[in-house]
């Protein structure tokens, strides 16, 4: 059952969904149900860590929380949203706690970050795929999509899952000195920027900047980053006379006009943030539940769904009550993890994500499964699992040998 695991990787990145009676189901839901027959195989004898039992208890408690705001708070019910989480908070973490430590072949000896990089590879080249053969679509420069699977996947979607997997290639790049995934990273970037997700790309040049300062800046490091900017203007002296990036440098040039008595979407965002906290300030303790956030505009912002911020969106839902038993089991989750090197790139993704989410709708399919994910994994300290069991007794050895020869000293 090793395959699980990246199976679910990989299918986190078709961002494709089918509407049935009970909500969206996406490639992804069905790679968890698949992910439940080991659970089911292994019940009979679950061996937990004592780690990923308080995580266990933090999650259910964190779920049961929001759902009682969201029953006592008066506002109408959105059972999708509560599937939705249940899978989040109650389903995926079981799945970790049980799958994770029963695999003892290693995935393909293959780690996290490879996993992610090779993923996010395959996904920026449907992207790119599909933008040659015309399968896109702009809509007044301020949306782009992409038709994957007759279905318009969004801009920000492909964005926020791209955000994972640029982080994974740039620490195999940089921290590993692989060829391949420098240009998985360098390619990946590029993708984010042409279709124009504004706080993707700068998150993704924050963090991937953030896992080159982390490598050390050798000579090799600078001559990486030296081809990398050669290459990147010279594509970008080509592509600028055929206009493809006209969209998108505007995109990134308008950050600043929030004042202009213009609305974009950079000054669109304050808006809803204004009348998100506005709202929670007259029912701050239960929220109004999930799904029942809507702007009512005369212009184009008409109909904008949820705050568009990570914060707000948790406390407009299930108020401060919610937002606490979230932020309780996020801490202690991130601060009982693992400080090994391992962790590290799976904490930057966890990181670059809710860093993106502060100006987006959070856990959508895809990306709120991978955030899950890397989130449980870490916290109940799974991160070495892509290590076979004799990885993982040679890897003690040495250590031990290390420490005996630096005491013997």
């Amino acid at each position: 059952m090793n395959f699980l695991m990246p199976l679910t990787i990989f299918l986190a990145f078709i961002p494709i969904s089918l509407d049935t009676p009970i909500g969206y189901i996406s490639p992804v839901d069905l790679a968890i149900v698949l992910m439940g027959l080991p659970l089911i195989m292994n019940l009979s004898s679950p061996r937990l860590d004592p780690r990923a039992k308080k995580m266990l208890a933090l999650s259910f408690v964190t779920y049961a929380v929001w759902v009682a705001c969201c029953v006592l708070n008066g506002g109408p019910i959105d059972p999708s949203s509560l599937i939705k989480y249940f899978i989040f908070m109650v389903a995926i973490p079981i799945i970790v706690a049980i799958n994770v430590p029963a695999n003892k072949k290693g995935y393909f000896y293959f780690s996290f970050s490879e996993m992610f990089s090779y993923a996010g590879l395959m996904l920026a080249a449907i992207v790119v795929l599909q933008i040659a053969r015309g399968q896109a679509l702009t809509q007044s420069g301020d949306s782009y999509y992409v038709i994957i699977a007759n279905q318009l996947v969004h801009k920000n979607t492909v964005g926020a899952l791209l955000v994972f997997s640029t982080i994974g290639a740039a620490w195999c790049a940089f921290r590993n000195n692989s060829l391949i995934h420098l240009g998985s990273t360098f390619f990946q970037l590029m993708v984010t920027l042409v279709i124009g997700n504004r706080s993707s790309f700068l998150v993704e040049g924050v963090f991937v900047g953030i896992v080159i300062l982390s490598a050390g800046i050798n000579r090799r490091t600078m001559r990486t980053l030296i081809i990398c900017g050669v290459i990147g203007i010279l594509g970008g002296t080509f592509a600028y006379p055929t206009g493809m990036l006209d969209a998108q440098i505007e995109r990134l040039t308008s950050l600043g006009s929030v004042n202009d008595g213009e609305l974009t979407d950079a000054s669109a965002r304050l808006v809803l943030w204004d009348y998100a906290w506005r709202l929670i300030v007259q029912q701050p303790f239960l929220g109004y539940g999930f799904g029942n956030f809507l702007y009512s505009a005369d212009d184009w912002l008409d109909g904008r769904i949820e705050p568009h911020n990570a914060f707000l969106q948790i406390i407009y839902a299930v108020g401060i009550f919610g937002f606490v038993a979230f932020m309780i089991m996020f801490i202690i989750g991130l601060r009982s993890r693992n400080r090994g090197v391992d962790s590290k790139p799976l904490s930057l993704m966890i990181y670059a994500y809710a860093a993106n989410a502060m100006v987006g709708i959070i856990w959508l399919r895809g990306e709120g499964h991978l955030f899950w994910m890397l989130f449980f994994i870490l916290s109940m300290g799974y991160e070495r699992s892509h290590l076979t069991v004799e990885q993982l007794a040679h890897a003690s050895r040495n250590r031990l040998v290390r420490q005996i020869n630096t005491y013997a000293r």
